[in-house]
């Protein structure tokens, strides 16, 4: 059984150790019984291989464990693949919402964040 303050990181390798991807947990609220995806990352090798399906799957079998009601992630509308994945997976979008970066190369680069929700 997992600690109910802990955070988790999952991370998937092949045989030599390389890294093919992670997804990250994050309970940003103790009072909420939500636990925050975040920060998945698939290597540009390992994309198409259901690697992210895994990662995915692994994180939802943590939140079950910690007896958490749902799973919320943010997420941005250039990210199609992800959006698809997390829809398949059960998420529904409770929010879209106009994001501004104003940093490095991108100076005020607009975009669009997309909030999304799956209860356990």
């Amino acid at each position: 059984m997992f600690e109910k303050d802990c955070n988790e990181l999952f991370v998937c390798v092949d045989e030599n150790d390389n890294l093919l991807g992670s997804v990250a947990m994050l309970r940003q609220n103790v009072e909420c019984h939500y636990i925050q995806l975040c920060r998945m990352r698939v290597s540009r090798k390992a994309r198409g291989t259901k690697i992210a399906q895994r990662l995915y799957e692994e994180a939802e079998a943590f939140a079950r464990l910690r007896g958490e009601i749902g799973i919320e992630l943010t997420t941005s509308t250039d990210q199609v693949a992800a959006v698809g994945l997390y829809r398949r997976n059960g998420f529904s979008v409770t929010k879209v919402e106009k994001g501004f970066v104003n940093i490095g190369l991108l100076p005020g680069c607009n975009f669009y964040l997309v909030h999304m929700l799956k209860m356990l």
